[in-house]
């Protein structure tokens, strides 16, 4: 696990308490985003048959530099893998090339990486465009956001909460679905307030296992949490869908 500085640490929250990049956020009723990061082979092996078992589909963070490795006994996707993830009608974003944390790397490192991970997916999906990212680690940087609002539709990071009717699409927030933070957080209740005030909720998590990593989640979580969200009527959908529909919405005469 990447740790902060004393200095990082106090840059971190200064840059979530400075906006970049908000606008109005506007749905026909409240949302749910499963993502995915980095992302382990499980959450594909595993974690996509559990979607495709309930009918719904999820975003997976790609960071290229992954591909076909195993890093502390978790096994990373291969190129099979993506062109399956795609063929599904799941949304691959970017997560780096290197998963490097915009705190601990300069603006034109990270800029190299994620043209670096859009060239290598290229590679494999010629005609596929990477719509929204996820920050590594959650580390947002004033020069990060200002650059990803011009070279993606939005951004997720880390922070707990709804995206609500004003949204930082530089910086969205995402509620953990993770072993080291299970019980951190009432899911159930922010499902319900979701579904309540037609609110965004996007959960992020790593691998699948019955046997997770601190960072990832087991089968049975998944499970629970789509039931949860169908039970309360959100619209289980990846990012990039999600922001369509907003963006239908807010230019519909009604809206």
């Amino acid at each position: 696990m990447f740790q902060l500085t004393p200095w990082q640490r106090v840059r971190r929250k200064i840059v979530n308490t400075i906006p970049i990049g908000v606008d109005a956020l506007s749905l026909e009723k409240g949302a749910l985003s499963i993502t995915f990061d980095d992302f382990p082979r499980n959450a594909w092996q595993i974690g996509g048959e559990i979607l495709d078992k309930n009918g719904v589909r999820g975003t997976y963070y790609m960071s290229g530099g992954f591909c076909g490795k195993s890093y502390n006994g978790l096994s990373y996707f291969d190129a099979d893998d993506l062109l399956a993830i795609n063929a599904s009608g799941h949304e691959l974003g970017c997560h780096t090339f290197d998963h490097v944390s915009a705190l601990a790397s300069n603006q034109a490192l990270i800029v190299e990486s994620i043209a670096k991970n859009q060239s290598f997916l290229r590679r494999i999906l010629p005609n596929y465009p990477m719509h929204t990212f996820a920050y590594p680690f959650g580390n947002a940087s004033l020069s990060a956001k200002l650059h990803l609002r011009k070279t993606f539709r939005a951004s997720r990071g880390t922070r707990p909460g709804l995206n609500r009717s004003r949204t930082e699409f530089t910086n969205l927030r995402a509620f953990p679905l993770e072993e080291g933070q299970r019980d951190s957080f009432d899911l159930p209740r922010a499902i319900k307030a979701a579904a309540n005030a037609k609110c965004w909720m996007i959960i992020f998590t790593h691998d699948v296992s019955t046997s997770p990593s601190p960072c990832g989640c087991k089968p049975a979580d998944l499970e629970w949490l789509i039931r949860l969200a169908k039970d309360e009527g959100l619209n289980i959908a990846p990012v990039a869908e999600v922001l369509t529909a907003a963006a239908a919405l807010s230019k519909s005469p009604a809206a």
